[in-house]
């Protein structure tokens, strides 16, 4: 994981699943995520959100909070951090300076569960504070 870039104390609403996982969830495991994950909204710093989905917790997150915990575009309430999914096609150096042209920092990063050397895969955060 990179390091975190500032001390924020600002705290974050989004979904979090309490339960851990070491590996990639299989398909059984993910429609258990989603049926408990909606209705589990937290408040969490940037640095409490990277040690929770971060090895060894590995837990995971939807980066935004829904009206009456409906996971939906109609239920959509508000989205403070942004995650963006790399899995081919671009470094994890030229992700970076690729933000940096558009004026945005990456608050933290960390690997996914199918990244290896051949095959690096990443994801990058930051937030914007509304």
């Amino acid at each position: 994981m990179k390091e975190l870039d500032n001390n924020c104390s600002v705290k974050i609403n989004l979904l979090l699943d309490h339960v851990s996982y070491q590996a990639k969830p299989d398909k059984e495991d993910i429609k258990l995520i989603n049926s408990r994950i909606v209705n589990n909204p937290v408040e969490l710093t940037i640095q409490e959100l990277a040690k929770e989905i971060t090895y060894p917790n590995g837990k995971t997150f939807i980066p935004n909070v829904f009206f009456k915990n409906k996971r939906s575009n109609e239920g959509w309430k508000s989205q403070q951090i942004f995650a963006l999914d790399f899995d081919s096609g671009i470094t994890f150096n030229a992700a970076l300076t690729r933000l940096k042209e558009y004026g945005l920092d990456c608050t933290f990063a960390y690997e996914t569960f199918s990244s290896s050397i051949e095959s690096p895969k990443f994801r990058r955060s930051y937030y914007c504070i509304t």
